[in-house]
């Protein structure tokens, strides 16, 4: 009774409901605003806005004054070094810049990429420290909503 119970019933119902949560991952992954990484908006600023080659002007190794290897920068131009990060990751974004300025000497820019219309709050918040505590940093975006770049 149980064996025929388990067999008619409960199979039947794990099956449909791994099938709904299959279903219901493959909606949400392709409802996300990009699948696109932080070093695809690299390459493409890089190459389209700076007019530089991706495969000679990003992952920059640094070193400090003893010769040791302590960072690696997104992008290197003649005078500005940049720092990409979505931007909620704005913190980060402006620590790394700020020691990539101190690094090089160059002046320090900060690439943040905007998904969302709510991006901007972040966009706004690193304005604000950047501005309040005057740090040489130049504020960058990448705006790719739905997949319309701005």
């Amino acid at each position: 009774m149980i064996k025929k119970f388990i067999l008619k019933t409960l199979i039947p119902l794990i099956f449909y409901i791994i099938i709904i949560a299959i279903i219901t991952h493959l909606i949400i992954s392709m409802t996300e605003a990009s699948d696109n990484t932080e070093s695809w908006y690299r390459d493409k600023w890089t190459s389209e806005v700076l007019g530089l080659d991706p495969s000679t002007n990003t992952e920059i190794r640094l070193y400090n004054d003893n010769n040791e290897y302590v960072a690696r920068a997104d992008i290197i131009s003649d005078h500005t070094i940049y720092e990409v990060d979505f931007a909620s990751k704005w913190q980060e974004g402006i620590s790394q810049s700020l020691y990539y300025h101190i690094l090089t000497n160059k002046y320090a820019g900060l690439v943040l990429i905007i998904e969302d219309e709510s991006d901007y709050k972040y966009v706004d918040r690193a304005k604000y420290l950047i501005n309040e505590l005057s740090l040489p940093i130049r504020i960058f975006l990448i705006v790719n909503i739905n997949n319309e770049w701005r």
